[in-house]
């Protein structure tokens, strides 16, 4: 989204942008030197990383320090569950919950309406033409690399979407380093 932001001309005002990201040191954080250039360019992008081992968690009570105006702010959030939870239940609070669109990093398995069916299903990777079995329980990325993959590093830490999906049983999954769609089996 930055990217594509960056490289447009506004014939109005630009957005008015702030990325906190939190990861547990300077080493971490990804796309560290990717988004230093933009930061440092672009006056209406505001980058803001908090190193969890100095600092601690973020936590939605972190917002009205770091984005004092984030209730009247388009909001997308990715990360582990318990902070995406937190910052639904905060928002959903202040009435500002259909401001916020999150992203999990682990796939969300749809039951079955078949109580017998194990969930899952059988997956073929795009580039490399590999199939494998995978449970709706393991990600992708590690469906992949069970099956002897090289699979995208920043899928790891839930910065991409290449290895995220939703799983629903008889299902198969195409994926590939830019794409990632699951299919219902006919």
């Amino acid at each position: 989204m930055l990217r594509t932001l960056a490289g447009r001309r506004f014939p109005g005002p630009a957005p008015d942008v702030v990325l906190l990201h939190s990861a547990p040191g300077p080493d971490e954080f990804l796309f560290r030197a990717e988004l230093a250039g933009p930061a440092a360019r672009l006056p209406w992008l505001s980058v803001h990383a908090r190193y969890t081992r100095t600092a601690g968690r973020l936590v939605p009570e972190h917002m009205s320090v770091l984005c004092p105006d984030w209730s009247d702010r388009e909001t997308w959030a990715c990360g582990p569950d318990g902070l995406l939870d937190a910052l639904e239940r905060h928002w959903a609070a202040t009435g500002a919950d259909e401001r916020l669109r999150v992203e999990r990093f682990r796939p969300v398995p749809v039951p079955s309406a078949d109580a017998d069916a194990t969930p899952g299903g059988r997956v073929r990777f795009e580039r490399s033409g590999i199939e494998a079995d995978a449970s709706a329980s393991v990600p992708l990325l590690e469906a992949g690399e069970t099956a002897g993959l090289p699979m995208p590093y920043g899928c790891r830490r839930g910065s991409a979407s290449t290895a995220s999906s939703r799983w629903s049983t008889a299902a198969s999954a195409t994926c590939g380093p830019a794409n990632c769609t699951v299919n219902r089996a006919s």
